[in-house]
């Protein structure tokens, strides 16, 4: 990706190569919001709320959000689960990781980053 050339003694890179070696990043965030449109949409609204709540975040808070989603009508969903319900199932995912009974946090940056994109 980068080279020094000794005759004109200059670094020397492609640019197109770079960014297509690191474009990475993106396509992480662009499968995982595949993974997420697999999902039921009370799922994929429950991640959306989440990811509004930052990267770390209680059972608690996430549920008071969850019981009033109907105001900021996430594609008209009517909770179907309980809070503890999805928690369990995103954690099974693999989509979020239980720190202790009643905090959880995303499993990666990159799993919140997908989730908000989708707002």
């Amino acid at each position: 990706l980068l080279s020094f050339h000794l005759g004109l003694f200059r670094w020397k890179w492609d640019a197109a190569e770079i960014a297509s070696k690191t474009a990475s990043t993106q396509n992480v965030v662009d499968l995982l919001q595949v993974k997420m449109r697999k999902l039921s949409l009370e799922a994929q609204g429950f991640l959306q709320c989440a990811a509004c709540l930052g990267s770390s975040f209680t059972s608690e808070s996430l549920g008071m959000i969850w019981q009033h989603q109907n105001v900021f009508d996430f594609k008209s969903i009517s909770a179907k689960k309980s809070t503890n319900e999805l928690l369990a199932e995103m954690t099974g995912g693999h989509y979020l990781e239980m720190l202790e009974i009643g905090k959880f946090r995303w499993a990666h940056d990159k799993v919140q980053q997908a989730a908000s994109s989708s707002v």
